[in-house]
């Protein structure tokens, strides 16, 4: 492998994530008590899958997020957050209170999803090119049901 001792730590972070159920990282000083190393170490590692795509890289004081992995590929898909900010939205569509608005609040959207203005207007713009909301100038609408 060539990396060292990082290399190593990397292939028992491997092992680790494919034994895994989630889709979460835990911190590097988290994986770091875990396996008696330092966390600098552990970052190392992280790079290491980082670079292969098993890891999402996590900037400074962000976490990694799991993205490919044998158990986490088969049982769940990694969403980004606007593409989960969509399925709230969607189902927030659905239900009788959207269906009496004729715009769609963005700053509702927003309280209702929890999630932040740029993953709510990221959502937007899938449910756009799906269809299920259109734009209008600065607004969003439900999509009229076609004939």
């Amino acid at each position: 492998m060539g990396n060292g001792y990082a290399g190593i730590i990397a292939r028992r972070l491997r092992k680790m994530i494919d034994e895994s159920d989630t889709c979460a990282f835990p911190s590097f000083a988290q994986v770091a008590g875990q396996l008696h190393v330092s966390p600098v170490t552990v970052a190392k590692a992280a790079r290491i899958l980082i670079n292969e795509g098993i890891l999402s890289g996590g900037g400074q004081g962000r976490r990694c997020t799991v993205i490919q992995a044998k158990n986490i590929s088969s049982k769940k898909p990694v969403l980004r957050a606007d593409e989960r900010a969509a399925i709230k939205i969607r189902e927030y569509i659905g239900s009788a209170e959207a269906r009496e608005q004729i715009r769609v609040p963005v700053m509702d959207l927003v309280k209702k999803t929890g999630y932040s203005h740029r993953s709510v207007y990221d959502a937007l713009r899938l449910l756009v090119k799906e269809g299920v909301v259109e734009k209008y100038g600065k607004y969003y609408a439900v999509a009229q049901e076609k004939e």
